[in-house]
């Protein structure tokens, strides 16, 4: 039997891609700066890694609001309490790493001696004092969380991909913007 679940609110929707979108960016621009030799664009690199961040956290903090606004508990309600507490829990180690990331990465730059910006347009205040030896730890911090976050993603997305293929319900269908949703294949009733 097929479990349908309604679809999340638009504004969740919305969110949730567009912070996947931000994350992408942000991965890419700290990659690329590893491959690009000239300064210059090493450090625009950097600056658009941060600044992605400052974006990360600001619709982290939106996502928070309209997560207590807007009640996603009837989506996952028909799901059984195992699941469900692991998806909880699944998604609660994610909003914790999207705080976490941008905050750690905010500390790292300021340690580090450097300013945060919002593109160049908003400077952000400093948080600590310049500290050479504490900018390496939080460097190592930082980095440890971006990857252990990059894996929960990876299980996040498998387990989207198992609701769907594997247990045939629309848990993933309820997250996908309008466009996707009609271009992918209804899920087989059998």
């Amino acid at each position: 039997m097929k479990i349908r679940f309604p679809r999340h609110h638009n504004l969740t929707i919305a969110l949730h891609w567009t912070t996947f979108g931000i994350i992408i960016f942000a991965v890419c621009a700290v990659l690329l700066r590893d491959v690009v030799e000239a300064s210059e664009v090493r450090l625009l690199l950097l600056n658009l890694h941060r600044s992605f961040g400052v974006v990360i956290l600001l619709l982290v903090v939106a996502r928070l609001i309209a997560r207590f606004r807007i009640s996603s508990e009837h989506v996952s309600a028909s799901l059984p309490k195992g699941i469900r507490l692991l998806s909880q829990a699944a998604h609660t180690a994610l909003y914790l790493f999207l705080l976490a990331l941008p905050v750690t990465g905010w500390l790292f730059s300021n340690a580090a001696g450097k300013a945060v910006s919002l593109f160049g347009l908003v400077n952000l205040p400093e948080l600590i004092a310049k500290n050479r030896d504490l900018a390496d730890q939080l460097g190592d911090v930082h980095e440890t969380l971006a990857w252990l976050f990059i894996a929960l993603i990876g299980a996040h997305v498998g387990a989207a991909l198992w609701h769907h293929f594997w247990r045939k319900d629309d848990v993933l269908r309820s997250m996908l913007p309008v466009r996707l949703l009609r271009t992918l294949a209804p899920i087989n009733k059998g």
